[in-house]
């Protein structure tokens, strides 16, 4: 998804908002609000591979 940065502001850009120099805490919640890249196949299976192992490695919960 970095290649969206530059273009016409849209959804995916967040309005043009991905070509402004952001810290670093802006960066990562920028990032938990991004699009799924790898489309609904890849994440299907992730979530398969969450239920077979019967875990939920890679995820981190916060509470605010």
């Amino acid at each position: 998804m970095a290649g969206m940065a530059g273009c016409t502001p849209s959804y995916f850009n967040r309005e043009g908002e991905g070509d402004r120099a952001m810290s670093e805490a802006e960066q990562f919640e920028a990032a938990k609000q991004a699009p799924w890249g790898e489309g609904s196949l890849g994440y299907r299976k992730v979530l398969e591979e969450w239920k077979a192992n019967g875990d939920l490695e890679g995820v981190i919960i916060a509470v605010a």
